[in-house]
């Protein structure tokens, strides 16, 4: 068992079979296996519950020897601190209050997922002895239901999980806490992604597209009207609108507040008479949102469905909700409507200096203008 050094660990080649070498030394477990592709990964052998573990402490040279020795040193610590080996349901917890505290939106709607799709599999089972094979079988289950790409938005949450939960272990501010995961390698990493459900974000509806959509024939009302108002207000992301609020509603201005919006900042949207109508058609529904759901508003999955049955119902080329915020864009374009106009509309973020320090005009003029202009086309 020699001590390693890095001509020592250049020297290694590869063989038929992943092997292991250990090191002599004061760090006892220290090892580097060695992949059938050459690729080196440290690691450290040590006991739980009676049996031999491998915890993987990073791939060489991406992680220096030294750095590797020290990750050793936190997860050892971290074992004679620990009571108890997180379940996945308690690794969903870490991974929430970790996007929660960087602020993502995101975090509820990844808990609201993960808590439907994978957590009857996975929720009680220690997080450290989940396998590929549970992951696939929660992939499946949304395969099989017609949901391919909610499997593949799934297995991108179940990755990131796991990720936190390796942080987490090696994270010095979690020394001390009443649980680790003790994380090898991530499960979710040799379950593929599918990617021939995938495509590029370049859909926009036509006219005559639009047209259709805008008849709405055989559509539920609530999303005919939600889908309307997308178009309506300017291509505003699908999230905000169905998330919308009665109380956000200022005179004729529907005022998104940052906390909700993608940069941070409330955002003004002029409501004309096209969008005012629809919203009329709304207020049987629900005094607090304009699209209610079940305890809050509606659910985020439903209006792709109801978009796809929508599409195969009328022989159109399938579109998401996300596809009509591209297609005002687009369409606002054919009527000269400028990209700076168009842009403000939809609220993108300005980085210029100028823009993020000092212009603090709304353009709301402008913003009513192009939506006077393109609420003319609807109908």
């Amino acid at each position: 068992m020699p001590r390693f050094t890095d001509a020592y660990l250049r020297s290694l080649t590869p063989r038929s079979s992943p092997y292991r070498v250990f090191e002599k030394g004061s760090d006892p477990g220290f090892c580097v296996q060695v992949l059938t592709t050459g690729a080196a990964v440290f690691q450290w052998q040590h006991q739980e519950g009676g049996a031999r573990r491998f915890k993987a402490l990073g791939h060489y040279p991406v992680v220096t020897i030294a750095e590797a020795r020290a990750r050793l040193h936190v997860a050892r610590k971290l074992a004679e601190t620990a009571t108890g080996v997180g379940t996945a349901r308690e690794l969903l917890d870490v991974y929430v209050a970790r996007l929660e505290a960087a602020g993502k939106r995101s975090a509820s709607e990844v808990r609201r997922t993960l808590v439907k799709h994978a957590m009857p599999i996975l929720g009680a089972k220690a997080a450290s002895a989940v396998t590929p094979a549970d992951i696939r079988l929660i992939l499946y289950g949304l395969i099989k239901a017609g949901h391919a790409v909610q499997a593949n938005r799934v297995r991108t949450q179940l990755h990131a999980m796991f990720q936190a939960g390796r942080y987490h272990d090696n994270d010095p501010k979690s020394l001390g806490t009443p649980v680790r995961f003790d994380i090898g390698a991530n499960p979710v990493e040799a379950v593929p992604k599918d990617a021939s459900v995938e495509r590029a974000l370049d859909r926009a509806l036509t006219w005559d597209e639009i047209a259709v959509l805008w008849r709405g024939d055989g559509m539920p009302v609530l999303y005919r009207a939600l889908f309307r108002m997308i178009l309506a207000t300017g291509g505003q992301r699908p999230g905000e609108v169905s998330a919308a609020r009665w109380d956000e509603i200022d005179g004729d201005n529907w005022v998104i507040p940052g906390r909700r919006t993608k940069n941070g900042r409330d955002h003004i949207v002029p409501l004309t008479a096209v969008a005012r109508e629809t919203l009329a058609e709304l207020r049987e529904f629900s005094d607090e949102w304009w699209f209610p759901g079940r305890g809050g508003p509606i659910s985020r999955e439903l209006p792709s469905r109801v978009a796809r049955e929508f599409c195969q119902r009328h022989g159109l080329p399938p579109w998401t909700p996300r596809d009509l915020r591209r297609t005002v864009k687009t369409r606002m374009g054919e009527l000269g409507i400028s990209k700076f106009t168009r842009d403000v509309l939809q609220n993108h973020a300005r980085d210029d200096v100028s823009s993020r320090h000092y212009d603090r005009y709304g353009y709301l003029t402008e913003k009513r203008a192009a939506l006077d202009a393109f609420c003319a086309m609807l109908g």
